[in-house]
């Protein structure tokens, strides 16, 4: 007669054990993890991008030239760097805007360069009508008697870039002897030509103080450093008096 064997002692090999492991730490709950810097800065970012107007690329939306004025003071008071400003500036695009943007990204050389995401994205939507329009505007700008010379000065350079491109710049010590020349004949050109709308623009008393202080090898950003120093002597009341 076979006798039937003992039952295994499970539960007093598996106590032990389970005293040794000690109670299983709970799952961490995602709604309570603690947010870092980056988190709070990209929260952040997000709610300020909603003060970017939406743009279609449709006639009849605000140029694009305004539109990406109006996205830069959200990005300065921001503080977008390039790469932010091509992220968040691109998701307030729609329509035709918004095509493009995805076929741009697909095909740029370099999609973290904003200088040249401004310039394809003006290029594609301000029309030849509008450049006209900009031009005109440039060539007629007047300093306005509550305009500070900041403002008027920012308002010459901003609607110059839109027409003409914004300057290109070199580092002179890689860059081959003919690209060097030909890029300080063209700031020369550049300056010439803003030196000259900036001077017929400004208010009278504003323009006669600054005439005192320069000469003819004065450069363009020399001109615009004279202003600043001259409009801190004359309160607005007074640069409107001839």
């Amino acid at each position: 007669m076979t006798s039937t064997p003992p039952t295994p002692p499970t539960a007093s090999i598996q106590n032990p054990l389970n005293q040794r492991q000690g109670p299983r730490a709970p799952s961490p709950d995602p709604n309570n993890v603690p947010l870092t810097k980056g988190h709070l800065r990209e929260l952040y970012s997000q709610d300020e991008r909603k003060s970017i107007p939406v743009y279609k690329g449709k006639r009849g939306d605000q140029l694009i030239n305004n539109w990406l004025k109006d996205a830069k003071r959200v990005a300065q008071s921001a503080g977008w760097n390039a790469k932010d400003q091509i992220k968040y500036f691109s998701d307030r695009l729609r329509g035709d805007a918004a095509d493009w943007h995805s076929d741009y990204i697909d095909h740029a050389a370099d999609k973290e360069d904003y200088d040249a995401w401004e310039k394809a994205i003006i290029s594609r939507f301000l029309t030849e009508k509008e450049i006209e329009n900009l031009k005109k505007q440039l060539n007629e700008l007047k300093q306005m008697p509550d305009q500070s010379t900041q403002t008027y000065v920012s308002r010459l350079n901003h609607l110059y870039d839109i027409i003409h491109g914004k300057e290109i710049v070199l580092d002179e010590t890689i860059a081959p002897p003919e690209a060097v020349v030909l890029a300080r004949s063209l700031r020369k050109i550049r300056g010439e030509a803003k030196q000259k709308i900036l001077l017929k623009g400004l208010l009278p008393k504003i323009v006669q103080a600054v005439w005192t202080r320069i000469n003819v090898n004065s450069h363009y950003e020399d001109v615009c450093e004279i202003v600043s120093q001259v409009a801190q002597i004359y309160p607005l009341d007074i640069q409107e008096m001839d």
